[in-house]
């Protein structure tokens, strides 16, 4: 007779719940075949805290994923009947960081047909973004001076634009660009949503947040004090004189692998670069003043590692996006 103990079969399991649920519709297939299965805390955050209403300021580290966090922010409004020019104006401070914003808004938008973004930087022809400008993309990405360029030579209305994004706004009031980004902003309409991306909020970015924000809803992706968690942090006690020493001794460590290496001035990038080619390292500077094509090839050139060391200033290192660097040394 059957005990009546024998195999069951087991109840259906739930469905996994879709990661991407609350991720506008038109903007899933880009994020599956970028390879994501998930989204990061900055990105949830801003899906869970956006109604497509308030201002947002984001403070989160950097690789957290932020600026497809704005890009979801950025998606409501993108499509506006009638406008003269960009709907959306991101602005950035270095090219790199401008280069990356846009590479990374325009694969997010590869599946809105309406949607084009461009980017305008310093460094690059005037007159082939003035062509570009001239077809009216909807989402504008650029540095202060060249936007600024552009508004003046009546080539870039900025009427139309309904967001705005301010990233890493410490670093462009470090580099002094508050009476390019008072310009730019005196040229949009009062009425529009303003978010702000910053790593620190001292008083000088606190103000212009409270000027051109209102209503912010600050959205924390990172706690400011936490570093990423696959990354050594070691600090080494030496008189002022054996940090020249100390750093041989580093690149020597590390051979042929790559190292970045910080340093306060564009003046020091130069002087340190030629001091350790003399002593035999392949190193090279990269700062501000460079031609854009100088800052390309060197670039270029630390990716093949056909050198080994890059000497920058953290400004000019804004945005970069380099595989397999082994450490990173601040010298100062």
């Amino acid at each position: 007779m059957p005990s009546g103990h024998g195999p069951t079969t087991p109840p259906p399991s739930e469905p996994a719940a879709d990661p991407f649920a609350q991720v506008p519709g038109a903007l899933r297939p880009a994020l599956h075949r970028k390879g994501f299965t998930r989204l990061t805390p900055v990105q949830q955050a801003v899906l869970e805290a956006d109604r497509g209403e308030r201002d947002l300021r984001i403070t989160s580290q950097t690789g957290s994923g932020k600026t497809v966090a704005l890009g979801f922010a950025l998606a409501a409004r993108l499509a506006t009947p009638g406008a003269t020019g960009p709907c959306a104006l991101c602005i950035a401070p270095t090219r790199e960081l401008a280069m990356q914003l846009g590479a990374e808004l325009a694969w997010l938008y590869a599946d809105l047909p309406s949607v084009h973004c461009e980017v305008v930087t310093g460094g690059t022809s005037v007159r082939r973004e003035q062509m570009q400008l001239r077809h009216r993309p909807r989402l504008v990405v650029g540095t202060p001076g060249r936007l600024l360029d552009h508004v003046r030579s009546g080539c870039l209305d900025l009427s139309s634009v309904q967001q705005l994004v301010l990233d890493e706004a410490d670093q462009m009031l470090d580099l002094g660009f508050k009476d390019e980004l008072d310009a730019l902003l005196e040229a949009m309409p009062a009425e529009r949503r303003t978010h702000l991306v910053s790593a620190t909020f001292p008083a000088a970015v606190r103000a212009l947040a409270d000027r051109c924000q209102k209503d912010a809803l600050h959205i924390a992706g990172t706690a400011a004090d936490q570093s990423h968690g696959d990354i050594e942090h070691i600090a080494l006690k030496i008189g002022a004189r054996d940090h020249y020493a100390a750093l041989v001794n580093l690149l020597l460590l590390a051979g042929d692998e790559r190292t970045l290496v910080f340093v306060r001035t564009r003046e020091d990038t130069s002087s340190l670069a030629d001091k350790l080619a003399a002593d035999g390292f392949l190193a090279l500077p990269i700062h501000g003043d460079l031609a854009q094509a100088q800052r390309t090839r060197t670039l270029e050139a630390f990716r093949r590692g056909t050198i080994h060391t890059l000497i920058a200033t953290d400004v000019a290192a804004r945005g970069l996006d380099i595989q397999d660097v082994r450490a990173v040394v601040h010298v100062d």
